[in-house]
């Protein structure tokens, strides 16, 4: 039997390929600036400008490992802390954060443009002037807008790999590819001291003192009726304790 012939060139089943490839980059400008205590008060301030490209596996592009090579990491992160000693034995402590949008890549369902065997197409592999990972990053609607365009004019209409006809896609009137975090979170402090060793702290405290709702925009798929629509739920939303 040709299974047991090494000169025959055959399979009688799957072949397995196992690819220990894998590659990120970090590039970041990381900037820091602290006022010691002084005057009653002190603070930290942290900025980031960065850039991490991630070789995300599996790609839909079986002939290009790196296809899927772009960013994954938001593009700004600003985050500010400080307390300051008031009267009678208050303290107020505050931390806020910034975070920029996190990248996307829109994808398009139920059609295999690329012969790989998925039914689901990153739009990146069919026009190429729209880099993996640059929504919310280095590429915006405008950017999308011709890329979609662009799709429509080459693709539309015709056939798949998997037979099934290219749709047209439309992008709503209004939609988001995603959205900044701001968080803000603000304590108060009650110090009681008796005798110089005994100490008593009352504390309130509020997250997300601003009550912004740090909506999610996670549907990226174009012909979707849910594209570019925010999730119900919130990443946070503002409560107190004490």
């Amino acid at each position: 039997t040709p299974d047991f012939n090494p000169n025959d060139q055959c399979s009688n089943g799957s072949i397995t390929l196992w690819d220990p490839n894998g590659r990120a980059v970090y590039d970041g400008l990381l900037v820091k600036l602290q006022k010691r205590l002084s005057h009653k008060y002190q603070f930290l301030a942290s900025y980031a400008l960065q850039k991490q490209l991630t070789l995300v596996s599996p790609s839909s592009d079986l002939n290009n490992i790196f296809a899927t090579y772009g960013t994954n990491l938001a593009k700004q992160n600003l985050n500010i802390s400080g307390t300051g000693f008031l009267p009678w034995g208050f303290r107020l402590t505050i931390n806020s954060n910034i975070t920029s949008a996190t990248p996307g890549t829109p994808t398009i369902s139920g059609v295999d443009l690329t012969d790989s065997g998925s039914s689901t197409t990153p739009l990146y592999l069919a026009v190429p002037n729209l880099p993996y990972g640059c929504l919310n990053y280095s590429c915006g609607q405008s950017q999308l807008a011709a890329a979609v365009a662009t799709f429509n004019s080459t693709l539309a209409g015709t056939k798949s790999f998997n037979g099934v006809t290219v749709p047209t896609l439309t992008l709503p009137s209004h939609y988001h590819t995603g959205a900044p975090i701001i968080n803000q979170d603000v304590r108060l402090t009650k110090e009681f001291v008796y005798k110089e060793k005994y100490h008593l702290q009352v504390f309130g405290e509020v997250f997300n003192v601003l009550n912004i709702g740090n909506l999610s925009y996670g549907n990226l798929t174009l012909n979707s009726s849910a594209f570019g629509d925010r999730k119900s739920t919130r990443l946070n939303s503002s409560h107190i304790t004490i």
